[in-house]
């Protein structure tokens, strides 16, 4: 069995950090999420389907995953923070 790793992720006007991430396949991630300065979303992009996180400002949340097929998956916010917005994201690259 494979142990979890833990993965932080900050969300600032407009950025993620890291704005890229690999990952290996099959390996439990726990993402510790946290909004800097204002409330901000995170959409995780699995393909056919999305995992959406709301994150309050300050406040750390967390989500599991487990990525079962490889890919390149966008990550991006999905509450309005500002003019910026739109360009906010990352990507996880898993293999």
């Amino acid at each position: 069995m494979l142990g979890t790793v833990e993965v932080l992720m900050l969300a600032e006007r407009y950025y993620f950090d890291p704005p890229a991430l690999r990952f290996d396949l099959g390996q439990p991630y726990r993402f510790r999420m946290l909004a800097a300065d204002v409330a901000h979303g995170a959409s995780i992009q699995f393909g056919e389907g999305a995992r959406m996180i709301r994150l309050a400002a300050g406040t750390e949340t967390e989500l599991n995953v487990t990525f079962t097929r490889p890919g390149s998956f966008l990550v991006y916010c999905t509450s309005y923070c500002g003019p910026g917005h739109d360009g906010m994201q990352a990507r996880i690259t898993v293999a």
